[in-house]
């Protein structure tokens, strides 16, 4: 049985950031940091982990699709939290059935992700808008299907390489322009439909298969934002974070 001020580290390393959260009890986010996932990055996230240690963490969990950096992240916690991280294999647990999946070769962030989503109904449709924009088919507690496209960030820093007229400015990234009347307003128009896009589709593609009104659905990745259809699409930027911890409870018991 945990006790009730055990903290829960949770890291996840993807091919464009490394996300940490520090978890108290009741699933409670005591702290946050997101680093570019780049060898400079090591030095800030070093002393970051440094500075958990008057926090008493007792456990943690480190999910990556990239395999350099999940050595010497974990390296960095034995060091520094004397624990060894748990991380996601074939015999890892989990809440939902992840229909052979893992052995696919699924990221871990997505396994979180589906973790997060059936915790809130057997019944899900999520997004993950990250490197690359993803979508899950959740039914009845079982990953049904997967749908994987180019992330926004990626599709927006190539066409400013590539076009000429157009420089790399800082844009909106939760803007819900229509359309835009400057080069900046017309780039935050085409994030936003190409984010609203993606899910617009791929949530009319499943009306067969699930009631959508009683089927939960979120988004959650650094390039996750506003939505404008006629879904309830519920954003939550710790929602990945939040489905280690639970995956790292559930295989602790």
């Amino acid at each position: 049985m945990k006790k009730n001020n055990e903290k829960f580290l949770t890291i996840d390393i993807g091919n464009s950031y490394i996300k940490m959260a520090v978890f108290g009890q009741n699933v409670e986010l005591l702290e946050y940091s997101v680093f570019p996932t780049k060898l400079q990055s090591i030095k800030q996230i070093t002393k970051t982990i440094e500075s958990y240690k008057k926090l008493e963490i007792k456990q943690a969990i480190l999910g990556s699709v990239v395999k350099d950096f999940d050595l010497i992240i974990q390296s960095i916690i034995k060091e520094n939290l004397k624990i060894i991280p748990y991380k996601i294999n074939q015999q890892t647990k989990f809440n939902f059935d992840q229909n052979g999946y893992v052995e696919k070769g699924i990221g871990h962030d997505l396994l979180a992700l589906a973790q997060y989503s059936t915790l809130k109904n057997k019944n899900a449709i999520a997004f993950s808008f990250g490197t690359s924009s993803v979508g899950l088919f959740i039914k009845n507690n079982k990953l049904v299907g997967v749908s994987i496209a180019g992330g926004l960030d990626s599709s927006y820093e190539t066409l400013v390489k590539k076009a000429s007229l157009l420089n790399k400015i800082e844009i909106d990234k939760n803007s819900m322009l229509p359309y835009g009347t400057d080069n900046k307003e017309c780039l935050e128009s085409g994030y936003h439909h190409l984010r609203n896009g993606f899910a617009l589709s791929f949530i009319s593609s499943l009306e067969k298969e699930l009631n959508i009104a009683q089927t939960f659905i979120v988004a959650s990745g650094n390039a996750a934002g506003n939505f404008k259809n006629n879904y309830k699409i519920n954003v939550d930027k710790y929602a990945i974070l939040e489905g280690y911890l639970n995956i790292l409870i559930t295989n602790s018991k």
